[in-house]
């Protein structure tokens, strides 16, 4: 990148000096030259893309992980992840909505557990309709979410809602990643940053009121 820059800028300075002295004729750039200092320009010039994406507990379609942790398998009859192998498995299907509250499509999270060091490892799948599907990866930190679970259940409030919402970044810096996607997103690369908004914390039905937001930079 640094090198185009460097190369346009320099061809750039040439140009001016040319234009500049009447003792020469000025050049016509031939069309292969004149093709890579376009391209170069567009690289340098381009600025990466962000766009908001949010779902909520309203728009879940399906939740599951092993019986008796903090989300209560929906639908009912749907498996749990009780044997051994999954059991620190946690899996969501939702409906996506954008910034403007438009519905733009739909999408999985997958998550591994890691309880005791307040972490998790998440991958998403959001497809976009009629776009294509961006694969999104990163590493979260549950300090917030844990530590009030425990106040909770420390002070016998097992239901606490918020009469202003309680925001976090639940992504941990610079683990957030696009590792791929499909139709338009194929080549996608950039980062992104989840925001975790809680209303409502119920421990006694274990049915929250919670919304995701999903912060994505394309590069």
């Amino acid at each position: 990148m640094l090198s185009n820059r460097i190369s346009v800028i320099g061809l750039c300075i040439s140009s001016l000096i040319i234009a500049c002295d009447p003792r020469v004729d000025t050049p016509i750039a031939p069309e292969g030259e004149a093709a890579v200092v376009a391209d170069a320009l567009a690289v340098s010039s381009k600025k990466p893309s962000v766009e908001t994406f949010r779902f909520s507990t309203d728009d879940v379609i399906a939740v599951t992980m092993a019986s008796g942790g903090l989300f209560a398998p929906s639908p009912a009859s749907i498996p749990t992840f009780d044997e051994p192998e999954i059991a620190d498995g946690f899996l969501l299907a939702f409906k996506l909505y954008d910034e403007q509250g438009n519905l733009r499509g739909f999408g999985t999270e997958q998550e591994v557990l890691d309880l005791p060091n307040a972490r998790t490892f998440t991958t998403y799948t959001l497809t976009l309709m009629d776009e294509g599907t961006l694969m999104l990866a990163q590493t979260e930190d549950l300090t917030v979410l844990l530590a009030e679970v425990e106040d909770m259940l420390a002070t016998g409030e097992l239901i606490r809602t918020y009469p202003t919402p309680l925001r976090t970044l639940s992504t941990i810096p610079e683990t957030a990643r696009i590792v791929g996607g499909t139709g338009k997103f194929v080549k996608a690369k950039g980062t992104f940053r989840e925001f975790s908004i809680a209303h409502t914390i119920d421990l006694v039905n274990r049915d929250h009121d919670l919304e995701i937001e999903l912060e994505i930079e394309l590069k």
